[in-house]
């Protein structure tokens, strides 16, 4: 196989890959959060992360990011 053909073949690869990976449904919660395994509340049940612990998770972002965006 040539260099060429090989080059290509990955990068149709990568880009089917990222394709599917956009496509694919977002994880939702059962209820249950992740961190502390406390029962979520009743309003944000389908997600991973009670409200506190989502919390901290966002300040622990900010930090490690310096507070940019992106």
């Amino acid at each position: 196989m040539r260099a060429v053909d090989w080059a290509s073949e990955l990068e149709i690869r990568e880009r089917a890959s990222c394709i599917a990976r956009a496509r694919k449904p977002l994880i939702q919660g059962n209820g249950i959060c992740v961190d502390c395994l406390e029962a979520v509340e009743p309003k944000r049940y389908r997600r991973q992360r009670c409200l506190s612990c989502q919390q901290d998770e966002e300040l622990r972002q900010r930090q490690r990011t310096g507070g940019r965006r992106g």
